[in-house]
């Protein structure tokens, strides 16, 4: 009988001192103004729909993804490509389409995660070893997507 008490006190104690030192870990990239105000490296497809869009585009945040883009010569040839650039850069966001981008993260070794949607088809990639990332996403359920 004593037993079984000081094993439920003991679990009970355990699993409070766990509650209480988990972060609440969240992605750091919500938004692509949140890429504007980081500091990581934006990578896209070269000739890809993403690219002329940033390369074109009028709007302030698409202008600054693309002056980061060509600064610092992150236009990749090809999606293996970007997704490798992802994986070995600690700070590298590449920008493709979702449905590429989702089968890309459900492929071993499944390091990768697909952050939020910004239209239709467009989403980005993060690296799953950066600790904030790390916290909050799982391989077996999935991408993790950000809301």
């Amino acid at each position: 009988y004593w037993f079984s008490i000081l094993i439920s006190v003991s679990t009970y104690t355990a699993n409070l001192a766990a509650f209480f030192t988990v972060k609440n870990a969240a992605l750091p990239i919500n938004n692509l103004e949140d890429i504007v105000k980081s500091s990581y490296q934006v990578g896209v497809l070269e000739s890809s729909s993403t690219y002329e869009a940033f390369k074109t585009s009028q709007y302030e945040t698409y202008r600054k993804i693309w002056h980061r883009i060509q600064t610092g010569d992150t236009v990749v040839q090809s999606i293996s490509e970007g997704i490798q650039w992802v994986r070995d850069r600690q700070e590298f966001i590449f920008i493709n389409d979702g449905p590429t981008l989702r089968y890309a993260t459900n492929q071993p070794p499944c390091d990768l995660t697909v952050g939020k949607q910004y239209n239709k088809l467009l989403r980005l990639t993060l690296n799953k070893n950066i600790e904030c990332v790390k916290a909050v996403t799982g391989c077996s359920g999935g991408p993790y997507y950000v809301k």
